[in-house]
This record gives C-alpha cells, sequence and structure tokens, in this order.
C-alpha cells in the first residue's frame, strides 16, 4: 500500500488546488528555498494527525477552506480490510484505475453530513473517509487511529530533534527496530528467568516486596475497617511487559570523547543516527512492524552535515529501501539522486515562491545510462545547472540519428528547425553554425579567434538539443519497470 495521490487546497503557499502523483518507490522532490517543497511533508502529517495544526498552515493569500486530500492505494488494501479490526472501512474502498483506494481527507472547517441516517459534525480533529455510494467524505470509525493504523508515516526533518531519535518508544524510528525484536524476546529463556525472578522478588514469598508490605496492608485495612466497613488490602507489583521495560531505555554513544547518551550528542551526530536508523528499520523489518504495516517514509534534506561520501551511501540505502516501501526524498544534493531509477522512481521539481509555486514531473532522466542519470543531467534536470557535461552526453546523440540518415549533424540540426546562430572561423573560414554546433567547437576547440560561449549560451543549447531529440522522438533506454514486483514484495 502507498499513497498514489496528494491533493493540497490553500495549503501553506499552494492557493487553490493543487494534485501530485507519486509512485510506490522513491519520490524526489528537488527545487529552490521557498518553493513549497516542504509543504507536502507537512500535509501529510497533518492529514494522518501528526503533525501540526494550527492555523499557519492555510494560505493567507488564498480564497477558501484549507483542505488536504490523500488516496492510499494498493493491491494488498483489499487483504488489509478482510481483517475485522477494519471492517468499518471494507464499504469505503473503490476501484481507481484497477487498484483498490481508500480516500481520506483532513479540513478545519466545521461541517455535517447525514450518515448512516445521523447528522455527523465533520471537523479538522476528524479524518473522514471518501464513501464511494453515498459520494461524500464521512467519518464511519470517530477516530483517526483506526486509518493510521493501515499506513505508518515516518517523518525525519531537518532539524530533527534528539528525543525524535533516541525515544525507545514503539512510535518512534528506534522504538520500532527494538519492538520488532521484542515479541521474540518474550520467548526467550532470558525473558522466562526475569519472570521467575520477579516473582520471587516482588509478588511471592515473605521476603518478596509485597510480602515485606504486608504489614503496611494490613495497617491500612484496620483504619479503613474502623471506618468504613469490613475491608481486605493488598499489595500487587505485577510484572511489567518487555515493551514498557524497554520504553525506559536509552542508547548510548561512545565516538571518541567518551560515552554518553545520543541525546547529549552534537546535531550532526545525532541526525546521522536518524539516517542510520532508517536504514536499520528497513534492513530489520524490511520497513513493516509485524502487524504488516507498510510504512512510508518522509526524509526531509538528509544531507545536512553529511560528506559527499556518506551521502553516495546514503542515496544508494535509500534507493533500496525504495524497493520495498514508498519514500519521499527532499534533497539539493545531486549524490543522492545518484541512484535514480527512471523505471521506479520519480523526480518532482518545485519552481517558483509563494502563491506561484508550482510542481512538475521530469519523466526522461537517463538519456544515455539505462536509467541511470549522470551528475550532469542530474544537475540540469533537478537544479537547473547546465554543465559541459551534460552537453557532451546530449550531442553525440544527435551524432547518431545524423550517421544513420546519412547526413552531417548540422544539416540534422537545420533540418529540425534550428536556425544558424553565429559565425565561427577555424582554418582561416567562416562558418555560419547552429547554437549547439557553436557551443561545440568553442569547448572542445576554444582558440583565440572567436568569443567564448556564455553560460546562457550553454543553457540554451542544451534546451535546443533537448528539443530536437524530443522531435526526433528519443527516448531514454531505461529497464522495465519492476512496479509489479515491488507491489509483490510488499504482499502480506
Amino acid at each position: 500500500m502507498y499513497m498514489r495521490r496528494l491533493t493540497l487546497e490553500n495549503f501553506r503557499s499552494f492557493r487553490g488546488r493543487h494534485t501530485f502523483e507519486f509512485l510506490p518507490g522513491l519520490n524526489c522532490i528537488v527545487g529552490d528555498n521557498n518553493c513549497g517543497k516542504s509543504s507536502l511533508f507537512e500535509a501529510t502529517t497533518y492529514l494522518m494527525g501528526i503533525g501540526r495544526s494550527d492555523d499557519t498552515l492555510t494560505c493567507n493569500a488564498g480564497d477558501g477552506a484549507m483542505r488536504v486530500e490523500a488516496d492510499l492505494a494498493g493491491d494488498d488494501l483489499a487483504q488489509v480490510l478482510d481483517d475485522d479490526k477494519y471492517k468499518k472501512l471494507r464499504d469505503f474502498v473503490f476501484d481507481s484505475e484497477g487498484t483498490p483506494t481508500l480516500r481520506v481527507e483532513r479540513s478545519p472547517v466545521q461541517r455535517s453530513v447525514t450518515q448512516s441516517g445521523k447528522n455527523v459534525p465533520l471537523d479538522g480533529k476528524k479524518l473522514p473517509v471518501w464513501n464511494p455510494n453515498s459520494s461524500q467524505f464521512e467519518n464511519p470509525t470517530g477516530i483517526d487511529a483506526l486509518i493510521r493504523g493501515l499506513i505508518d508515516f515516518e517523518p525525519v526533518w531537518a532539524d530533527t530533534v534528539p528525543g525524535d531519535v533516541a525515544d525507545f518508544g514503539t512510535t518512534k524510528i528506534l522504538g520500532k527496530i527494538i519492538d520488532a525484536q521484542v515479541k521474540g524476546f518474550q520467548d526467550t529463556d532470558a525473558w522466562l528467568s526475569f519472570r521467575e525472578a520477579h516473582e520471587r522478588a516482588f509478588i511471592s514469598g515473605d521476603e518478596s516486596l509485597a510480602g515485606l508490605m504486608g504489614a503496611i496492608a494490613e495497617q491500612i485495612a484496620a483504619v479503613v475497617c474502623g471506618q468504613y466497613g469490613h475491608a481486605q488490602v493488598r499489595f500487587s507489583f505485577a510484572p511489567p511487559d518487555a515493551a514498557t521495560l524497554i520504553k525506559g531505555g536509552q542508547l548510548f554513544v561512545d565516538d571518541g570523547a567518551g560515552e554518553t547518551s545520543l541525546t547529549m550528542k552534537g546535531t550532526g551526530m545525532q541526525r546521522a543516527f536518524a539516517l542510520a536508523l532508517i536504514q536499520v528499520l528497513a534492513q530489520v523489518s524490511r520497513g513493516r512492524a509485524e502487524s504488516g504495516t507498510p510504512l512510508i517514509l518522509l526524509i526531509d534534506e538528509p544531507e545536512t552535515w553529511l560528506h559527499p561520501r556518506a551521502q553516495l551511501q546514503l542515496g544508494e540505502a535509500l534507493a533500496t529501501i525504495a524497493k520495498t516501501n514508498q519514500l519521499f526524498l527532499i534533497t539539493h544534493s545531486p549524490y543522492l539522486l545518484r541512484h535514480y531509477d527512471a523505471a521506479r522512481h520519480r523526480l518532482m521539481v518545485f519552481t517558483g515562491t509563494g502563491v506561484e509555486a508550482k510542481a512538475s514531473i521530469e519523466d526522461e532522466m537517463g538519456l544515455r545510462r539505462a536509467g541511470r542519470p549522470s551528475w550532469g543531467e542530474i544537475n540540469y534536470r533537478a537544479f537547473g545547472v547546465a554543465s559541459d557535461e551534460f552537453f557532451d552526453e546530449l550531442y553525440p546523440l544527435l551524432e547518431d540519428y545524423a550517421v544513420a540518415g546519412g547526413i552531417h549533424v548540422g544539416d540534422l540540426l537545420t533540418n529540425q528547425g534550428l536556425p544558424k546562430w553565429k559565425t565561427r572561423i577555424w582554418g582561416g573560414k567562416a562558418h555560419e553554425l547552429t547554437r549547439p554546433e557553436y557551443v561545440r567547437h568553442s569547448i572542445h576547440h576554444p582558440g583565440t579567434e572567436n568569443a567564448p560561449h556564455t553560460p546562457q549560451d550553454l543553457a540554451d543549447a542544451i534546451a535546443d538539443l533537448l528539443s530536437v531529440l524530443n522531435r526526433l522522438g528519443h527516448q531514454p533506454e531505461v529497464p522495465e519497470s519492476d512496479e509489479a514486483s515491488w507491489a509483490s514484495a510488499n504482499a502480506r
């Protein structure tokens, strides 16, 4: 199961209605600062009731109410709802594009709907679900917990704090890792021995804590009997379950400066641990709790504090995690996009700021490397940075087309509508060239007779080459999508 679609209405900088489509694997989100990237994460956490719910989420410049809507989809959704725990949601699953889908929304707007003959109020405190039969959002459960039990969203923000990293609670990343081991631990001889020792120390026998408290219990009973009537009193110290004991644990780290709690380490160490725990979580339980709850990871700018070499390693790990889990990655680093795979990943480029923010999808990455883009292409597609390296990847593609057609590459370019752009001198002769030809010569034969190309010339020449490749119908040689295998790996 994964989040296929997210719709924002008047949320943060997104005025009006904006819909984003996602893939079940890795969804990379890039763009300038203040262009709305983090708003997708905030909208998701707000929707699932694990983020802010105050008025700062509303687009101040927008007209109308703030609302967030999402489609949770997957073939395994129907199997999940076979569990009687989710029987209240069965009638709310509908077919969308051939896949079972559950649609949910959250909005602070005070309203009401007629549901099963009753008038039911809806507001931002409840998570309504789309009813395909009545064509309206309803609240069939009364609480959000049932919906949240279907899918687990785990955000890791750029400003992750120590408590979020080192918390042993079962809703935190480290707690999830430990929880995957707890159930097996409770069957071990060590745990059984602990229970027996607890029985002796706290419950049974005159020397147990309960036995030693017997006199106090009798005194309390005597007072109660004298004032209120007959009563018997007994202290009980029942053994705690393993999860309760573990929740009070701490993680200690010795990085050469002495062993201290992780909460006492610096920001860089805390950040590194947050990212390491995500990778371990995927390795330990394939990103799932024993209940089979799918995990969706939301990772915000993980490159912060990381050396480029560490970023490359993390990027590889995230691509591996995304084979069986949906993962959203906000990044400014080309190193983290090095393992982009066009068959399973999506690159969303955000542009503009404030109410002008918008997103476009780049789906042609990997023009020469079977779905794996070069750094030159990554920097151009994702970050708008033109480079000689990317130009030199594109130009030979046009040369291949020219050779196949038995013509010169310059003739191919003019045949495809590019005009002669500038005169270049070599060999004592003047040559009228298209812009890509001029830039090609300028890169590899700069000389002194001709004006060098400018950064804008390079960017325009790359745009020219891409437009010609598009007209020629050039497609990246991407491997066959493994979405079917992803679904199989996520089957319950």
